[in-house]
This record gives C-alpha cells, sequence and structure tokens, in this order.
C-alpha cells in the first residue's frame, strides 16, 4: 500500500440526495454472500479500498473485513502531511504479515510504528526499513520489540544511522535474516560512525560510560595497531558475555565498514548457527576532523575491519556462504551476481547436503592476501563448491603470489565454479591446482596483467568444465594443426577421449591477444558448444577463415554468436548462419582503427535477407555500425519476409547505423 500526497483522502458522505438509491444499492449489497463478496473484492487494488470506504458508512465498515488478504503487505511512505491520512489504518491488523517503511524523518517513523502497534499489527514475518533513521534507539528499540516479535526477516537498507545490532536481535527474538546496508557508497564517513555502538536504553549507565572510555582510548581508526586493538577485545568480550545467543540467526548481511573487534566479532560470538555471511566493506573513505573538505582513500586492513577466518569459523561452525572484504563498483556487482546465482541454483537443486564451508569470495585487502586467505582455502578445500578470489586494481598494497598456495591445495572433490580476478601467479601453479579439481565446471580468468596461460595445460584436466571465459591473458598455443598443442588438436583429442564427448558449452574470449579465425574454428570440433563470444585480431585473422567458420558451425549446438571486432559480414557467412537449425542470438561488433573511433562493418544484404528469411531459431541479432550493401538480388517477398518476422531498424540511412532485428511473437 502506498501513503504519499497523491491519495486525496474525502469525509466519508453520510447523507446524499437520493437516499433512496442509497438505501437500494445497500440493501442489494447486504444480500450478498461472503463468497460472493470477497469474489468482488478480490478486484480491487488497495487504493481503490481506499476509495470505495468513502461511499458510505456501510462500505466503510465492510471493506475492511473483506480484504484482510490484499492488506497483508503493506509500503508505507511519505511526509508528514501524507501521514496524517489515516484512513488506511482501518484496513490494517492482526492479518498484516509484511511491512516496508520508507520515511526518513524519525519522529514520523515512530509515530507510524506506535499507530501499527495500537492496530494490533504484532504478527509481522517480515519487516524492512529502507532509507530511514533511527539514531534514537531508546525509541527505535521497544517499538520494535512490539512489532517484531514474530520477524523472522529484518532488512535495514541504506540506513541512515548507526544500529546496535544485538540490541535489535534482542527485540526479535525470533529473527532468522538480517540485512543492514548504509546509504553512502563510502561506508566509513561521518569519522568512523559505525566503529562505534550506540547507546540504548538496554544499556546501564555505567556500561555506555565504559564503552565510551574504550572508543576515546583506542580511537576507533583504521590505524590503530595490533596491540592496543588486542586490549580492546579483551575488554570487550568480558562486556558482551552477558548478552544473549541467538541461535535463530541464519543469515547475516552487513554492507558496511564495522571494526572487528569493536562490532563485528560481538555480533558473530552470539550466532552460532549462522550459514550465511556477506561483510562487505569495500573502499573506505575517512574524513580527516581537522580539514572536513579532505578525503582520504583508505583500503580495508586485516587489522581493523577484516576478522581472521580461521576464528570467524570457531564461532559459525555451520557457516556454508562467506562474502567478506567484496569490493565496490561495476565489476564486484559481476561478481557477486556470479556468485549469488550459482548459490540460488545450488539451493534449488537442494544441494546443500554438505558440512562446512562451500560458497567463498573475497577480495585482497591490506595485510590480508594470498598468506592469510590461502592456508583458509587449504583447510576447507574438502567442502568448496565455489570460489571467487579477486582483487581491486585500485588496491595500493604490492602484489602478492598466490602459486604457493595453488600448488599445494589438496583434492577439491565439489569445487565446481573457480573465479581468479587481477591476482597474481605462475601458469604452472594454477594447472597444479586445476588438476585438483575434477569437478569444475566454470573457470573464470580475468587479469589485467596479460599474464601467460597455456590453453592445453588448462583444459587438458578439466573434462566437465562447461564454461571457460579469459579476459586479458596471453594464450600461448601452437597453430600448426599438426602440433600437440594446437586448438584443432586439443579440442578434437578432448572430444575423443571422454566417453560422452567433451562437455564445453561456452566459450568467452576477451581482450586477449591475437585472437584469429583459427582458434575459431577449432571450438567447431566441440559438439556440445553453446555460446561463443571472441574478441578477434582484427590484424590477424582472415576472411576465409570466418567464412570456413560459418560453414562448421552446423557440426556444433550454437545458441549464440557474438564476435568483436569483424570487418566483413560476407554472403557465405551469413548463408551458412542461416542453416543453422538452433541459433537464436547473433551479435556482432566493429573494430576500431588507430584513432579509437569505430569502424563499419560491410554487412552483404543478400545474405543478410537470406539469413533472416530462412532461419527459423533466431530471435534476436545486432550488428554495430553496420554499413549493409544494398542490392537489386534482394527481392520484394524477401523484404516482406524480413518485415513480417521481425521488428528491424531500417537500414537504408546515409552511412551506418546500428542494424537491431528482433523476432515478432505472435
Amino acid at each position: 500500500m502506498f501513503i504519499n500526497d497523491h491519495v486525496k483522502i474525502n469525509p466519508i458522505i453520510a447523507t446524499t440526495r437520493n437516499s433512496t438509491i442509497i438505501e437500494n444499492n445497500l440493501t442489494l449489497f447486504n444480500r450478498l454472500t461472503s463468497d460472493i463478496i470477497l469474489d468482488i473484492v478480490k478486484f480491487l487494488s488497495q487504493k481503490d479500498c481506499l476509495q470505495c470506504m468513502q461511499v458510505c458508512r456501510e462500505w466503510y465498515t465492510i471493506l475492511p473485513t473483506f480484504t484482510q488478504e490484499l492488506w497483508s503487505t503493506l509500503v508505507i511512505k511519505g511526509t508528514r502531511h501524507s501521514l496524517k491520512q489515516t484512513l488506511w489504518l482501518q484496513f490494517v491488523g492482526e492479518h498484516v504479515k509484511n511491512i516496508t517503511f520508507l520515511i526518513w524523518k524519525e519522529r514520523d517513523l515512530y509515530h507510524i510504528m506506535q499507530k501499527l502497534i495500537d492496530r494490533n499489527c504484532r504478527y509481522l514475518r517480515f519487516i524492512k526499513f529502507e532509507r530511514c533513521n533511527t539514531a534514537k534507539q531508546h525509541k527505535f528499540l521497544p517499538l520494535l520489540k512490539q512489532l517484531g516479535s514474530y520477524t523472522t526477516h529484518l532488512d535495514m537498507e541504506e540506513h541512515g544511522s548507526n544500529v546496535a545490532f544485538l540490541d535489535v536481535f534482542e527485540a526479535c527474538p525470533r529473527l532468522t535474516h538480517f540485512t543492514f546496508t548504509n546509504p553512502s557508497i563510502h561506508a566509513y564517513t561521518l569519522y568512523g560512525l559505525y566503529d562505534k555502538e550506540p547507546t540504548t536504553t538496554t544499556m546501564t549507565t555505567s556500561k555506555i560510560s565504559s564503552l565510551q572510555e574504550t572508543e576515546n582510548s583506542t580511537s576507533m581508526s583504521l590505524s590503530t595497531s595490533i596491540s592496543s586493538t588486542y586490549d580492546v577485545k579483551q575488554q570487550l568480550q568480558q562486556k558482551w558475555k552477558d548478552k544473549s545467543i541467538h541461535e535463530n540467526i541464519i543469515s547475516l548481511i552487513l554492507d558496511v565498514v564495522l571494526e572487528k573487534h569493536i562490532r563485528l566479532e560481538s555480533v558473530l560470538r552470539k550466532c552460532p548457527n549462522l550459514r550465511h555471511l556477506v561483510c562487505s566493506n569495500g573502499e573506505i573513505t575517512k574524513q580527516s576532523q581537522e580539514e572536513e573538505e579532505e578525503e582520504e582513500e583508505i583500503f580495508p586492513s586485516y587489522d581493523t575491519t577484516i576478522p581472521d577466518l580461521d576464528d570467524l569459523l570457531l564461532w559459525c561452525p555451520k557457516l556454508q556462504y562467506l562474502e567478506i572484504n567484496t569490493d565496490q563498483g561495476h565489476q564486484s556487482n559481476q561478481l557477486c551476481s556470479i556468485f549469488h546465482n550459482f548459490y540460488e541454483n545450488d539451493k534449488r537443486r537442494q544441494q546443500h547436503s554438505l558440512d562446512g564451508l562451500q560458497y567463498f569470495m573475497t577480495y585482497e585487502g591490506d595485510a590480508y592476501g594470498a598468506e592469510r586467505i590461502g592456508h583458509f582455502l587449504i583447510r576447507n578445500a574438502s567442502t568448496l563448491k565455489c570460489v571467487i578470489l579477486a582483487r581491486s586494481i585500485a588496491t595500493i598494497t604490492p602484489d602478492q603470489d598466490w602459486s604457493f598456495m595453488f600448488e599445494t591445495i589438496p583434492l577439491c572433490p565439489y569445487l565446481d565454479t573457480l573465479v581468479l580476478i587481477n591476482i597474481t601467479y605462475e601458469d604452472s601453479a594454477l594447472v597444479s591446482m586445476l588438476e585438483q579439481c575434477p569437478q569444475l565446471q566454470t573457470l573464470i580468468v580475468r587479469n589485467t596483467l596479460l599474464m601467460p596461460l597455456k590453453l592445453t595445460s588448462i583444459l587438458n584436466p578439466l573434462r566437465r568444465l562447461k564454461h571457460l571465459e579469459l579476459d586479458a591473458v596471453i594464450l600461448q598455443m601452437d597453430t600448426d594443426d599438426d602440433s600437440g598443442d594446437s586448438p584443432v588438436h586439443l579440442f578434437q583429442q578432448l572430444s575423443k577421449e571422454e566417453p560422452d564427448g567433451y562437455s564445453l558449452e561456452d566459450i568467452w574470449l576477451t581482450n586477449v591477444p591475437e585472437v584469429t579465425d583459427d582458434l575459431l574454428i577449432a571450438t567447431t570440433y566441440i559438439p556440445t558448444i553453446k555460446n561463443i563470444r571472441v574478441m578477434l585480431d582484427s590484424r590477424l585473422y582472415k576472411d576465409d577463415g570466418l567464412v570456413l567458420f560459418g560453414k562448421r558451425l552446423c557440426l556444433t549446438a550454437i545458441e549464440s554468436l557474438e564476435l568483436n571486432r569483424v570487418r566483413l559480414l560476407s554472403f557465405d557467412f551469413l548463408h551458412s548462419l542461416g542453416e543453422l537449425p538452433s541459433l537464436k542470438t547473433l551479435c556482432i561488433q566493429a573494430t576500431y582503427g588507430m584513432d579509437g573511433k569505430s569502424r563499419c562493418v560491410l554487412v552483404d544484404g543478400p545474405g543478410l535477407a537470406h539469413m533472416l528469411c530462412k532461419s527459423k531459431s533466431l530471435q534476436y541479432v545486432s550488428i554495430e555500425e553496420a554499413d549493409v550493401e544494398k542490392s537489386s538480388e534482394i527481392s520484394q517477398e524477401q523484404v516482406d519476409i524480413m518485415h513480417k518476422k521481425y521488428d528491424m531498424t531500417p537500414y537504408g540511412r546515409r552511412g551506418p547505423s546500428r542494424l537491431i532485428c528482433q523476432r515478432r511473437i505472435y
């Protein structure tokens, strides 16, 4: 339900000139059975209900009784003026299960929370505070305790103030999932706000002063030494020992920088059954108190913000999912998407029967790299299913060599997905690790350093690999077809050796130097290949080789083809694509000149017409900077078929343009 300035509440209409008509209508309404009334009101929205209540007093009384299911979920937002409209309160009660608050002003938030308590909304299963502010914890926590006694999921997203986490947990004794994110990308503003525990009425005066003395003595900054934080740790263990154990909590998402001894450890020690943990530090911006205009970029440090991984598993022995010290930005969002998708797919397949850590994602940090993370991975190798190791390109700490970990890691019998981003290692060390991963199905390697990798060595041990993605690496391979290191020989051999054939389905090669048509042709020797995404070297690949690649695609199960830096789409190539029975998506991107400007892709007009008319599977075609050759060979019948099958951008403009053809849905 949306409460805002656009919903205009009028006074209840108590009288009318034609009272006879109103009386007849009400009499007819009263004659309806409950089932019929329910069938009618189920077509109403919450806004419709607010309008209908103003028709007459009887509707004002009847509607809330028959619309409880519609009002089980509320979204409450607005200014103080709009929140004064209380007609919607007639619809709320014990039946309300889910509430989202979008109220920035703290006083307004507490006012609405109290109204809901007065209406007996005490059986909420899900509560979400979005862009709210609860700085006055002594007022917020008692209200939350009354609303959240049955709550299992509590989200505080883009929250504008600090929160006493353990006191929130005590206010919601049935809580299982908790999410807290701060409103700023730079999570460490306001002079280390989240390092400090906010004061609440649940603390005695002596405890508050003790905590303040601890904060003042240690200064709560990222430059705190190990010795001083150790003393603070001892004091805090004594301080929090009388707090309750929260055995119900199984998921924590803390997307905010927290000092590990002052805040994070005290929370994790009280959640022994935790299975899902996200601690996303990202880059930190901390303002100097002396010069507020200047901002100092500081990166997460093992000494202050990143908990010891082994201690973490001691506190939370049932932990299965760990995402810690993840970065901010587009690349991190992509990695998190990969990580979350794998986790959700695994959960849908009910593959969580293993005990121990199964999903692990982390970024390097200050004093937190190969040595600390590597030994942790080695000790948990027997249960890991998905591992993402990354390094921010903006990290100022020196490169750390991961080779020792790759060379010494034991058998990983369940590892399905391995992602390595911008970390340093030797080619031979990576091969050694891959040999310990017999079940690996997804391998993603991205590196800005253009590290050399031998394709034969990588693929030979990975007989179950389905998705291979290489970005900014140098592939070492022999182009001689008679050589054992040639891509053609490699894929031929792999396809023959497996009893059921090689299972590789996706090949993505981006920013890989000297990729030519030879490698493209080699991929067609894998009959299971479905998705090819390759950035060609426009200086080296041959147009005839591209034609041969198109003709050989009929031997595969290709569904999606994306080629970058292409010069020419010839008639023979497009004709071959039109014959493919399963090709659904075709994306072609242009090449770039020395001046950095894109060059047009020459497209054979008759070939394009044949492909679009002939193909029975194509759903989407995109050709960047397409310069389509006009020809009299294109018949009017072909033009009619193309426009009937596809929504097309006109390519009769002057100069090259982007050509997009999307299949019409009938």
